[in-house]
């Protein structure tokens, strides 16, 4: 029966950080495509939001492949699976902070690495 609940605890802290990571979602979207610019801007803010994505565009069009769609997918993906991950493993205050660290880590460390790379396209 406690198992039960903490599963039960556990689903529901996913949909709370669901939620929350979806109230991320648009603000962020909306900054980065402001920061592309319709193509003319420098794209600061999307590739901090969206390194993921934009990372994985860089590659592309150094391969000479078109955009995937699946990739706008992932940039409205994202910050919700932060917070799904964040609210499933988030037991106890110091297991949250923990897990937001390593997404954060990542997410940063990803970031530096696509502000760092230069394409024709996204300057």
């Amino acid at each position: 029966m406690a198992q039960d609940n903490r599963f039960r605890s556990a689903i529901w802290r996913g949909v709370m950080g669901l939620g929350i990571g979806m109230l991320f979602t648009l603000p962020t979207l909306l900054l980065a495509f402001i920061s592309a610019g319709g193509g003319h801007g420098d794209y600061l803010w999307a590739k901090a939001f969206f390194p993921y994505v934009m990372c994985c565009l860089i590659m592309a069009d150094t391969a000479g492949i078109e955009m995937n769609p699946w990739l706008v997918t992932l940039a409205f993906v994202q910050f919700p699976v932060y917070g799904v991950l964040i609210g499933v493993f988030a037991s106890t205050l110091k297991k949250a902070v923990a897990v937001a660290a390593i997404i954060g880590i990542v997410h940063a460390a990803v970031a530096a690495l696509c502000l760092s790379i230069t394409s024709k396209y996204f300057s």
